[in-house]
């Protein structure tokens, strides 16, 4: 019986099915994989060695001075966002409180008012502040003159008027307040003496959801320039390196069913000393036979999750705009074009 991680599923397959070999789903293990990774990344703040963080950093201090994430963001969404961090840091505290005082994780759900998964993930995470996902920045009408406004910045022009009205001259079609937040920014950044970089190197600085997705890829599936980034984040430091062979190991497995090297892989994961793996490796033991048999044996649910996501995709399709009969309808009795 292949099956989800959930203990929710395990509880139903052996209640339903007690004689059943129970196979976790292959996808939902590369999955649990990925984002052991992507907390990592996110962890660590992993950038190239010539980039500066832009990450702030939460001290305890209720009210640390952080620097602006993007030069659209203004000092009040900057305060609303290190709020966030802050209720989100009690929390976390509060869970390990009460975990303490000997309380299981659904009874903590039930005294905080979260749900059994946020509570979860609140007690895997290392003991350490959390930090803002990083976002990557979206195209912008000022990025074609943005080139433009360092020069004219570095020629000592610092009138954000006269300069909307040089790049609208230019066919700049965007308002005057992104200009002068955008000029704002860079003054800023400019203030400390090093010349700031442009959005469009900004915007391609890698994401740690594009650096998961690198790490987690085969090198030969990669392209020329791909296999370049991630020969180039490998340098950064030991510890992705070691993640990187965990995760590629991990996926050779999982690709050619190896399943009797799966104890093996986990006694390396743990001593490797990420927490990160430390925790997936936890959540493997408490399901180890059923992990096991998903790696050895050729049964997925792979045709059910076809078929959920098909639903899914009709239900969107439907704008929200109609209920389960149509979609029942819809389901039942497609249209077979000719």
């Amino acid at each position: 019986m292949s099956r989800d991680r959930g203990g929710n599923y395990a509880d139903g397959a052996t209640q339903g099915a007690p004689l059943a070999t129970q196979c976790a789903d292959r996808w939902h293990l590369c999955a649990n994989l990925g984002e052991a990774v992507e907390h990592f990344l996110i962890r660590t703040q992993t950038k190239l060695p010539e980039q500066e963080s832009q990450e702030p950093s939460l001290s305890a201090d209720p009210k640390p001075s952080l620097p602006l994430s993007s030069y659209s963001a203004t000092p009040a969404q900057q305060g609303r966002s290190q709020a966030r961090l802050m209720r989100k840091w009690k929390v976390y505290q509060r869970v390990k409180e009460l975990h303490a005082q000997g309380l299981s994780l659904r009874k903590i759900g039930e005294e905080l008012g979260l749900a059994r998964n946020t509570v979860r993930k609140y007690f895997r995470q290392p003991p350490d502040p959390p930090l803002p996902t990083p976002r990557p920045f979206r195209e912008s009408l000022l990025d074609p003159y943005s080139d433009y406004l360092l020069e004219r910045l570095s020629q000592g022009c610092r009138n954000a008027a006269l300069l909307f009205r040089e790049i609208k001259e230019k066919g700049f079609t965007g308002s005057l307040s992104i200009t002068k937040a955008y000029v704002r920014f860079l003054q800023k950044s400019t203030a400390s003496g090093k010349a700031p970089r442009t959005r469009k190197q900004r915007a391609e600085a890698i994401s740690p959801r594009e650096l998961r997705w690198l790490l987690t890829h085969k090198r030969e599936k990669l392209d020329t320039e791909e296999q370049a980034r991630l020969d180039q984040r490998l340098t950064v430091s030991m510890e992705i390196q070691t993640i990187h062979a965990l995760a590629q190991s991990f996926l050779d497995m999982v690709c050619k069913r190896k399943g009797k090297h799966l104890r093996a892989w986990m006694e390396e994961a743990t001593q490797s000393g990420i927490p990160e793996m430390k925790s997936f490796v936890a959540g493997i033991e408490r399901d180890y036979d059923a992990v096991k048999a998903g790696l050895t044996l050729r049964w997925s649910q792979g045709p059910v999750e076809g078929a959920v996501n098909k639903i899914k995709t009709h239900k969107r399709l439907m704008y929200g705009r109609a209920g389960f009969p149509l979609l029942r309808q819809k389901m039942l009795h497609q249209v077979r074009s000719p």
